[in-house]
Formats: structure tokens, C-alpha cells, sequence
């Protein structure tokens, strides 16, 4: 997030078709002045993998793949960015365990903007 800022009305910003986070340390608040990269963000263009914390989640219940049950201060961390659980308590491995994951919201993203493509491109 802190490298797209300032790049926003660059050619790169504008071709990001999906973006996934694994534990980021982002916050959405940084982007109050960027609008654009303030949607992108909390689109169904993004996912965030979180793996569960010990003491501050309901870890034995934090099962791969599953919504996590966001609250006021997740909102204002993050926004409204679809989180599933990683599947794991151990932080360093949020991305591994995401790995299905990712894949499949990058399939998912890639398929849903052809479609919009091909669409765009009849009318």
C-alpha cells in the first residue's frame, strides 16, 4: 500500500487487477487523501488472509477459508476487505496456507474482469 501511494495516477496503478494481503500491516486511513486506491482496497478485487491470533481470536474455530467476523476496529484498519481465515496460528505462515486461496481469487478476479472486457467490447 505505502509503495502505490504517490503512484497513483501512474500507468501501474491502473493495471492492478488483484491484490491479495497476508497479515499486512496497511491501514485503510493512509488512503483518506486516495480515493481510488481507497476503493481498490476494499473491492472484491482484494482479499486479505489472516491467520489467527492465540490470545485475541477464536482460533479453534478460525478454519481454512472461512470469513473472519470483522469489527469496528478491523473497519477502521482495514476497511471492508473480504478477510478469510489462513488457517493457522502461526503469522509467518498466513501466506502457505493461503496459498489455495490466493490462487483462487486470482482465477476468480482474472475471470470476472474478462468477462467485463467481453462485455465492454460487444456493445
Amino acid at each position: 500500500v505505502r509503495y502505490l501511494l504517490g503512484r497513483e495516477d501512474s500507468s501501474l496503478t491502473s493495471r492492478i487487477r488483484s491484490v491479495v494481503f497476508t497479515d499486512s500491516t496497511h491501514s485503510i486511513q493512509w488512503l483518506k487523501k486516495h480515493p481510488s486506491l481507497s476503493s481498490l482496497m476494499q473491492s472484491s478485487k482484494t482479499l486479505y488472509i489472516k491467520s489467527a491470533d492465540l490470545v485475541r481470536d477464536d482460533w479453534e474455530n478460525a478454519h481454512h477459508g472461512h470469513c473472519v467476523k470483522t469489527d469496528q476496529w478491523w473497519h477502521h484498519r482495514f476497511g471492508t476487505v473480504k478477510t478469510l481465515w489462513a488457517g493457522t496460528t502461526e503469522h509467518s505462515l498466513s501466506n502457505w496456507y493461503g496459498h489455495p486461496l490466493i490462487f483462487k481469487h486470482f482465477d476468480e478476479t482474472r475471470k470476472s474482469n474478462r468477462e467485463l472486457q467481453g462485455g465492454m467490447q460487444q456493445t
